[in-house]
C-alpha cells in the first residue's frame, strides 16, 4: 500500500478489480500500447474463487486478440452439442454446435481462475496490486485544465490519507460497483451534465430476479465416470420452477486447474501432470427463492441441503444431478441470488475518463452464457478507445454507446429464457417442455455468440 502512490501518476489508467474484465482489460492495454497502467484489486492474492464459465464463440474471438485462445483450448475440450431434458431424464431436444445460428461456433467450459490465471500472466510484472481496494472515484478535468491531459481523474484508496491522480480509470469491480455512480453523483453540473443524464441506467439499483443458483465442479478419477452424464455436450434439465446444467470440462491432473498459484507462475492444467487426471463436470442448479438477494448463505452444508430439496422431486438417478453434487469438493459450491440491471440501447453510462467493464457495467443473468463473454469483448473494445492521445471522455463516451447496445439485446434475451425456465404455474411446464420437443427455435441458442469484437 505504501508503494502504491509510486505506481499512479496523472498519466495512468487505473482499473479497479482483477476479475475477468479487469485482467481482460489490463492485457489489451498492454497490447495497444499503453504502458501505463495498473490493476487494483481489492483481495489480498489473486482471485481463485468461482466454478466454470462458458466460452462461447464471441468470447474465443475475444480471447484470440487477447492472445491466450490457444492455451487455453490447449486444456478445455470443445463442446459439439446442446441436449435439453425434462426433470425425470427424458431428452426433448438435441442440435449440434455447427448447426446453430451463425456457425461455425466454438464453445467450451473453463475454469474461472484459470481464465484470470491466463490473463493476468500476460499482464506486465508490477502491473498489479493487491489489497487495494478504490472507494471513490471524481472527475477532475475541468481542475486539471481540460483538454485531455493527465490527472482528469481523482480516485480514493480505501488506506490511503490522501486521493490520487490519474488519467482514467474503469471500474472492473463486479456487479454490485458504484464507482462509477459515485462519480456522476460527484460531477459537477459544469463539467458533465450530459454525462449524468445518459448514465442514469447506472444509477438504478440491481434487480433481483427470483431465483437463486447453485454452483460446483463434480471430480471423478478417469474412466469411472458415470454413463449418465454427457461427455461433450451441454446438457440442460427443466423442471418446475428448477433448472439445472452440465458442462464436460475434460480430463485435468491435480485438481481443478487455476485455483492455487500466483501471477506469474506456469498456469495449473493438464500438462503439469501433477497426479492421476480426474474428469471435471461443471453443474448449476437455479431454483425460484423467495427470500431475495439480501439473504446470504456461506455453509456448505446448507447449499448442499438447499440444492439437494430444489430437485428432490426428480428422477435423480437418470438426471445425474445427485451425482454431481455428491461429488463436488466443498471449495468448489457457491451460490449466487441472480440479478441483472439493464442498461439503455446507443446510451453511453460513464463520466470523463470514468467507465466501466463487465458486470460492474452490466450485469446479466447467467441464462444465456454471455456475461463473461461480453466482458472480455468489452475488454478488447475499450483499450482501442484509451489508446486515444488527448481527451478520452468523447472515446470513451463512443464506445460505451456502442457497448449497451450490444449489452441491452444480451441482458434482455437472457431474462427472458430465464423467466420461461423459472417460470412454475399450474400446467406450465407439460406446456413448455412440449414447447421445447417441439417448435422451440433451438437453432437460435447461439446466436448471441455471433459476434466480433475486432482485433488489437
Amino acid at each position: 500500500m505504501e508503494a502504491l502512490p509510486s505506481l499512479i501518476t496523472p498519466n495512468t489508467i487505473v482499473i479497479a478489480g482483477a476479475g475477468i474484465a479487469g485482467v481482460a482489460t489490463a492485457r489489451a492495454l498492454s497490447l495497444v500500447g499503453v504502458d501505463d497502467f495498473v490493476v487494483l484489486e481489492r483481495s489480498s492474492k489473486p482471485r481463485a474463487e468461482g466454478t466454470s464459465i462458458g466460452l462461447w464463440t464471441n468470447a474465443w474471438r475475444a480471447l484470440d486478440a487477447l492472445g491466450v485462445g490457444d492455451e487455453l483450448r490447449e486444456s478445455w475440450p470443445r463442446m459439439h452439442g446442446v441436449e435439453l431434458f425434462d426433470s425425470r431424464g427424458k431428452k426433448l431436444r438435441e442440435i449440434a454446435i455447427d448447426d446453430c445460428t451463425g456457425a461455425p461456433h466454438e464453445v467450451r467450459g473453463v475454469g474461472r481462475a484459470a481464465l484470470v490465471r491466463a490473463l493476468a500472466d500476460k499482464i506486465p510484472k508490477g502491473k498489479m496490486a493487491f489489497g487495494c481496494t478504490v472507494v471513490s472515484a471524481r472527475d477532475v478535468s475541468s481542475e486539471s485544465g481540460g483538454g485531455g491531459g493527465g490527472g482528469g481523474v481523482e480516485i480514493e484508496v480505501e488506506g490511503l490519507a490522501s486521493p490520487l491522480r490519474c488519467r482514467a480509470l474503469v471500474a472492473a469491480d463486479g456487479a454490485r460497483s458504484t464507482l462509477v455512480q459515485k462519480a456522476i453523483a460527484a460531477s459537477s453540473p459544469s463539467s458533465s451534465s450530459s454525462a449524468s443524464a445518459s448514465s442514469s441506467a447506472l444509477l438504478k439499483p440491481l434487480r433481483y430476479v427470483g431465483y437463486t443458483a447453485y454452483r460446483g465442479i463434480a471430480s471423478f478419477p478417469e474412466g469411472e465416470v458415470p454413463l449418465i452424464l454427457p461427455r461433450d455436450r451441454f446438457r440442460v434439465h427443466f423442471g418446475a420452477g428448477v433448472r439445472a446444467g452440465i458442462v464436460p470440462l475434460g480430463l485435468h491432473a491435480g485438481g481443478v486447474p487455476g485455483m492455487s498459484g500466483e501471477q506469474g507462475e506456469a498456469p495449473a492444467g493438464p500438462s503439469l501432470e501433477r497426479g492421476p487426471k480426474e474428469a471435471l463436470f461443471y453443474w448449476f442448479t437455479c431454483q425460484n427463492d423467495p427470500r431475495g438477494d439480501e439473504t446470504r448463505v456461506t455453509d456448505v452444508g446448507e447449499m448442499r441441503a438447499d440444492a439437494a430439496r430444489a430437485v428432490s422431486s426428480w428422477d435423480l438417478p437418470a438426471t445425474g444431478v445427485e451425482v454431481l453434487q455428491n461429488a463436488s469438493a466443498d471449495a468448489t459450491w457457491s451460490r449466487a441470488a441472480i440479478s441483472d440491471r439493464w442498461l439503455e440501447s446507443g446510451r453511453s453510462y460513464g463520466t470523463g475518463a470514468i467507465t466501466a467493464a463487465g458486470d460492474a457495467a452490466h450485469p446479466m443473468t447467467p441464462n444465456a452464457g454471455q456475461g463473461g463473454c461480453v466482458g472480455l469483448e468489452d475488454a478488447v473494445e475499450l483499450a482501442r478507445a484509451l489508446r486515444a492521445e488527448g481527451d478520452l471522455a468523447g472515446p470513451l463516451r463512443e464506445v460505451e454507446a456502442r457497448r449497451a447496445t450490444r449489452a441491452r439485446r444480451v441482458q434482455v434475451k437472457s431474462f427472458a429464457i430465464g423467466f420461461g425456465g423459472q417460470l412454475d404455474l399450474p400446467f406450465f411446464p407439460a406446456f413448455r417442455d412440449l414447447l421445447l420437443s417441439s417448435v422451440y427455435p433451438i437453432e437460435e441458442f447461439l446466436d448471441l455468440a455471433d459476434y466480433d469484437c475486432g482485433g488489437l
